[in-house]
Formats: C-alpha cells, structure tokens, sequence
C-alpha cells in the first residue's frame, strides 16, 4: 500500500460510521470497495470532514434498539463479521 494509499485509507475510516448504521449486510460482492488515493492535500484533509458529519447525522438517527442489531460483513457467502452494532462501533 502506497503512502497515499494509506492516508486516503486512514482519512476514510469514519465512514464506516455510516455503513454501520445505514447497512445491515454489507457485502464486499455486492458493494465493492474502490481503492482511491487523494489527489491533492486538501481532498485528503477534507475526506474525515465530510464522514464525520455525515457518520454524526447517522448516528443521531438510531434508537436505543439499533444498537443491538447486527452487523453482517461478508464476501458472497462467506461472512467476516456478524456482531452487535454497539460492538461494531468499537472496533
């Protein structure tokens, strides 16, 4: 993985946020992942800006109950991940 690559990858981890709580099966099959790197300095340092207001707005929208719902990550039919959303966050 490139240095930029790895930025970009870092600078991304907040929208995972979003994915927690707006998809209950995420499917790396059906969703595929892009490997982008950013261009310049300021879309890297504008990347975690967006996700995280986005991942706020999301999570001010879940009750008490989606908490305990769970989080399915797979690849087609093998799945990687099948926990609690509340565990999910912690990650």
């Amino acid at each position: 993985m490139s240095l930029g690559r790895l930025a970009t990858h870092i600078a991304q981890i907040p929208k995972w946020i979003s994915r927690i709580v707006t998809i209950d099966d995420y499917d790396f099959m059906k969703q595929p992942f892009s490997a982008h790197v950013a261009a310049s300095t300021e879309e890297l340092l504008g990347i975690p800006d967006n996700s995280v207001n986005t991942a706020i707005d999301d999570f001010g929208k879940m009750s008490i109950e989606d908490f305990d719902k769970h989080w399915v990550v797979r690849m087609g039919e093998n799945v990687i991940y099948d926990i609690p959303k509340k565990v999910a966050f912690r990650g």
